[in-house]
């Protein structure tokens, strides 16, 4: 969204990829929600919780694997 104003404040060129992005980002936009959307289905599938108290593991069902 903003490579072009950043590479111009850095004084470096801007890269293709920017430029790329810059003129598609609905199709970025949409891409990035799906990938996001695997990454969070997937951690949320193990099922997995930790329990702590003032810093201190109290229960891992990661640990105990039940």
């Amino acid at each position: 969204m903003f490579g072009d104003t950043i590479c111009h404040q850095l004084g470096v060129p801007q890269p293709e990829f920017l430029k790329s992005m810059s003129e598609s980002k609905l199709m970025y936009s949409i891409g990035g929600f799906f990938i996001f959307a695997q990454i969070s289905t997937g951690l949320r599938s193990t099922g997995a919780f930790e329990v702590t108290v003032n810093d201190q593991l109290v229960f891992s069902k990661l640990e105990t694997g039940t």
